[in-house]
Order: structure tokens, then sequence, then C-alpha cells
């Protein structure tokens, strides 16, 4: 390859929208399936030329909460495995050890502790979750003759009701 071919790389963003019933399905370890959308954009990786705009592709995702990458495709869609919450996280202190805690003690404690999005930020925010989950996945693949292909998933979960009021009336 020459200093001026041009590697090109592929960005995949997945938009999944879930009922309550789906989110907490997840949550207690059920599998499910959905329609969803996909947006595969082409770049390059030296020039920044896109094949925006992206057309959306409707397709099955299958997802669950086992080992495994994050994202793979499948037959009519993509595989999903969301990750759950680390067994060996520290518990996060009550209100009141919290105001206990000096600023040095809280900055510690958030510095051994980093927030990672798993399945639980699926719950509704009266259960303490966020009702969204936006989780990235880099990979490298041979697609292409020039060479391996940098490969970036970018999934994100809403609500079935966010859909909603995001739509023109």
């Amino acid at each position: 390859m020459t200093k001026y071919e041009e590697k090109f790389g592929l960005l995949i963003s997945h938009n999944l929208f879930l009922t309550r019933d789906q989110r907490y399905a997840l949550i207690k370890g059920n599998p499910i399936t959905v329609v969803g959308v996909s947006l595969p954009v082409w770049f390059t990786t030296k020039s920044g030329k896109t094949t925006e705009p992206a057309n959306e592709v409707f397709c099955n995702y299958r997802i669950a909460n086992k080992d495994g990458p994050l994202v793979t495709a499948s037959e009519n869609g993509y595989d999903i495995n969301l990750p759950r919450s680390p067994d060996d996280c520290e518990t996060k202190p009550t209100n009141e050890e919290w105001r206990e805690m000096s600023f040095e003690d809280r900055e510690k404690w958030y510095a051994d502790n980093p927030s990672t999005m798993t399945i639980e930020n699926l719950r509704d925010i009266n259960d303490d979750g966020g009702e969204y989950l936006r989780i990235e996945e880099q990979k490298t693949l041979t697609l292409l003759p020039s060479g391996p292909t940098p490969i970036v998933h970018v999934v994100e979960i809403k609500t079935l009701e966010t859909l909603g009021e995001t739509s023109l009336h």
C-alpha cells in the first residue's frame, strides 16, 4: 500500500427501543428478540469522507446476557450481548456514609469504582436505573483486500416511549 491509498473503516450505529417488560426481562436474564435500526457508515481514515447520509436498515436483534463479544452479525440482523454488573464491584456507600466522607475519600471511591454501563442501567429511574444504555465496541476485521478494517459498533437502547416522543406529529 502506498502512503496515498485510503484505508476504510465502518461505524455501525444500532438503535433499539424497548418496552418496560422487555427491559426487565433482560435484567432478569431472559433473552429477547426485537426489530431495531442499524445505520452503517463507511469512512476513510485519512480524508474523513463518509457514506452519509446512511441508509436505515431494519433488522432483527437478539439481545441476551451471555459471555462473548458485544455485537455479532447474524443471518437476519445482530446478536447483542449486554454486560451485567461486575460481581466484585464494591457496594455504593449509603447516603449517610457518603455525607460523612471527605472530598478526598469520595474522589478515591470514584477512582476505585469506575462507572460502567451495564444492563442495570435499563431499570426505571424509580428503580435506580436510567432507562437508557449506550455501549461501544471497537474491533478490527479483514473485510476488504486493502487489509484490516476498523469497525465501531455503537449500541443505544432507549425506552419505546422515547421513540414516540421523537417522532413527528
